[in-house]
């Protein structure tokens, strides 16, 4: 996605946004391959660095699935893995803002990695309008919780 809008990548990092590293194609990984693993992983790896100008140091495997291969891939090249803990099930073409709201909601909890889907390049055409929709929503549920929205880097994931 980086290439096709080179400047978006430093525009997020300008912006104190995360960057993470997702794969270079967003299939499942049910079948070992330890060397495609690693070349992908290291692809993509280089890719967002050389995009965003920092190295990602998160890694969060297609569909929530970790098997062998890429978890080995990840750890090699310095990456943490990282799930999620709730979700918004954003990317159907049925998802409003009050549908993806309703799912995440009993997730969002102190700690809590929230999935939400900021593109349709796999998701259903428009889907990200949704989430988008969906996160005023979001915030004000986790600031009645007294709860603080914030990227990875301030969890504590020991």
């Amino acid at each position: 996605m980086l290439e096709r809008a080179p400047g978006l990548g430093r525009e997020l990092v300008t912006r104190g946004h995360e960057v993470a590293v997702h794969g270079w194609h967003h299939r499942q990984q049910w079948y070992p391959a330890p060397a495609r693993d690693l070349r992908e992983l290291r692809r993509t790896t280089d890719a967002v660095t050389a995009f965003c100008g920092v190295r990602p140091r998160w890694y969060r495997p297609p569909y929530g699935v970790l098997t062998a291969g890429p978890a080995l891939a990840a750890r090699r090249l310095g990456l943490r893995t990282v799930l999620w803990t709730a979700w918004g099930r954003d990317w159907t073409d049925r998802a409003t803002a009050d549908s993806v709201y309703a799912t995440a909601r009993p997730g969002l909890i102190g700690g809590a990695t929230l999935l939400l889907h900021d593109s349709d390049c796999t998701s259903a055409p428009g889907s990200w309008r949704a989430t988008l929709a969906a996160l005023p929503l979001i915030a004000a549920h986790c600031r009645t919780r007294a709860l603080t929205l914030g990227p990875l880097r301030d969890h504590d994931l020991r």
